[in-house]
């Protein structure tokens, strides 16, 4: 917007450096505005990554690839009826548009989608209980990424140190040094349970597999959050209230953590992003604002040689379909 205004004469002061100045605009909007000023650049760097939306008929679709070209971050591929597609552009006054639009109900398309869904299906991917799901959550001067919110419902040992692992390298697209909190309703043994158990084992099973991650667990929240908390029992940790990546001991605990921080917290969120797959996968969850469609996109953008910041067994998958 600043660089049309300075095209079109509307600024009153000519702007020399437009991407300095938009980064000097991203740094006083917020720290959310921070973190994604981060992730922008980085897939800015490389040739415009496709990216396919399947609802391409939808509005906040549409103005968020017209907001995807502009910004120079990913070229947006739009399925759905094209003349349908263009209409709705049309109603919008998006007059140009840039971005591909594929015409899904198109007879001579059916036979090549059917040979591409079946080889697809027939290949050894990644299975449902290996994925997760996490959520960024910016808050005034602190951001907490936060897995599982969406995909295992009571999750093991060893998939809570899967999750764990993943949404470390996911502090790590968006340039975080990550901490982890391994979260339950006990800290270090002191509710004998099944559930803060099988936490603990987890904590064992990462410190195993991944040598010089910060964890520590299983935890109660407020001793992952609160430095002073820590402080004045004493307890020795390698999380002193300074954890950024949250991991729920089951969805109905990270779902619902995850809803109280944006709802009553007011914070940012950025997700869910999907973790665990071969290929970059993301859910838009009804209702997502037009920013929240951009800023899920720029991470799906983002190099993989970013991504593959921690070389693990399974490889480190962010943002909505990639091809």
């Amino acid at each position: 917007m600043a660089k049309a205004a300075c095209d079109t004469g509307v600024a009153r002061k000519p702007i020399i450096d437009c991407d300095a100045y938009s980064a000097s605009l991203e740094r006083m909007l917020g720290p959310s505005r921070k973190v994604m000023h981060f992730v922008t650049r980085e897939a800015r760097r490389d040739k415009p990554r496709p990216i396919v939306f399947p609802e391409g008929e939808h509005d906040s679709i549409i103005r968020a690839a017209r907001d995807i070209i502009e910004l120079h971050i990913a070229m947006p591929v739009l399925s759905g009826r094209e003349t349908e597609s263009l209409a709705r552009a049309l109603r919008l006054r998006i007059e140009q548009v840039d971005f591909e639009l594929v015409n899904v109900p198109n007879e001579s398309n059916e036979k090549a989608y059917a040979e591409s869904l079946y080889r697809l299906r027939q290949r050894k991917g990644v299975t449902l209980p290996r994925a997760s799901a996490a959520h960024l959550l910016v808050l005034k001067d602190r951001i907490f990424f936060c897995a599982d919110t969406m995909v295992n419902i009571q999750p093991t040992a060893e998939e809570l140190a899967e999750i764990a692992g993943l949404a470390a390298d996911l502090a790590r697209t968006f340039d975080t040094d990550p901490k982890i909190a391994m979260l339950a309703f006990s800290s270090v043994g002191s509710v004998p349970h099944p559930i803060s158990t099988r936490v603990a084992h987890a904590v064992e099973i990462v410190r195993r597999k991944i040598s010089g991650l910060v964890i520590d667990g299983e935890m109660h929240l407020d001793t992952a959050v609160v430095e002073e908390i820590v402080s004045k029992n004493g307890r020795h940790s390698r999380i002193n209230g300074d954890a950024n990546v949250l991991v729920f001991p089951d969805l109905t605990s990270g779902n619902i953590g995850d809803k109280l921080v944006q709802r009553l917290g007011n914070a940012d969120a950025i997700g869910p992003i999907l973790m665990g797959l071969k290929k970059p996968v993301n859910v838009l969850q009804h209702g997502m604002t037009v920013a929240g469609i951009v800023n899920l996109t720029a991470s799906t953008a983002v190099p993989g040689d970013l991504q593959a910041s921690v070389e693990r067994p399974a490889p480190v998958p962010v943002g909505a379909r990639q091809v």
